[in-house]
């Protein structure tokens, strides 16, 4: 992913192929930044976000693949980085850089904690409405069978003084349709994940921040054709 301002181009990335077929894992993974002042003639060395020996590639009962989908990266309009990393299977750490790249933190300024159980949390996508004012989108799943997921929301009135609000669900969950199942064709919980999420900020400089995160699962009534894939948004707000 690439971020730009101030005459700066900014890369994030992992050094790895991210061709994964489950169940695979755990494997080592490291995030990097590397930058560019010049418009992309020359580049600095890289800088190290963070190093994980416990990423994990594959999610929900080994049902999701997690081919390049392991981290979000975005900069607020004061020139300060952010970057959401899937450090765990059921684990993200949102790292921020006040050097537009150059150095991170030591610790992540969110981290949304391992939990008991064979849950998921993954493909994190970020946004920003402002000075430390983030929110991060995500999925999750139960812990019973790994299954159920829900798109999850999370918000920022300060990140740089981890000033977050407690993680809600975007919209209702849905049971992962598979082969071997357990959904039930057809019914209104059964739908087949995508693997394309985003999520836009609209700037309100007064007022409440507004955030519109966006996913794919194929609904009941679509069939599960290339090509008819349908993107499901909803309109978030942090107090």
């Amino acid at each position: 992913m690439i971020r730009a301002q101030q005459h700066r181009a900014t890369i994030v990335y992992s050094n790895s192929a991210h061709g994964y077929t489950c169940p695979w894992g755990p494997v080592g993974m490291t995030w990097l930044s590397i930058s560019s002042d010049d418009g992309g003639l020359t580049w600095g060395a890289s800088a190290t976000i963070r190093v994980s020996t416990t990423f994990e590639p594959c999610y929900a009962n080994n049902n999701v693949a997690d081919n390049l989908r392991s981290f979000g990266f975005i900069n607020d309009n004061v020139g300060d980085y952010y970057a959401a990393l899937s450090v765990a299977k059921d684990q993200i750490e949102v790292w921020r850089s006040n050097t537009q790249g150059d150095t991170w933190f030591t610790a992540p300024v969110w981290t949304i904690f391992a939990r008991p159980g064979s849950g998921s949390r993954f493909f994190p996508f970020l946004a920003s409405d402002g000075p430390s004012r983030i929110a991060l989108h995500y999925y999750e799943t139960d812990t019973q069978t790994d299954m159920q997921v829900t798109p999850m929301f999370e918000g920022a009135r300060n990140a740089a003084n981890a000033l977050w609000d407690p993680p809600t669900p975007a919209a209702p969950s849905f049971i992962i349709d598979t082969a071997s199942g357990p959904c039930t064709p057809g019914t209104q919980e059964c739908r087949t994940l995508g693997d394309y999420v985003g999520m836009a900020a609209k700037n309100q400089k007064r007022g409440v921040p507004t955030y519109l995160p966006a996913w794919t699962a194929f609904p009941p009534d679509s069939p599960n054709v290339v090509g008819n894939e349908r993107v499901m948004a909803v309109s978030a707000t942090v107090q």
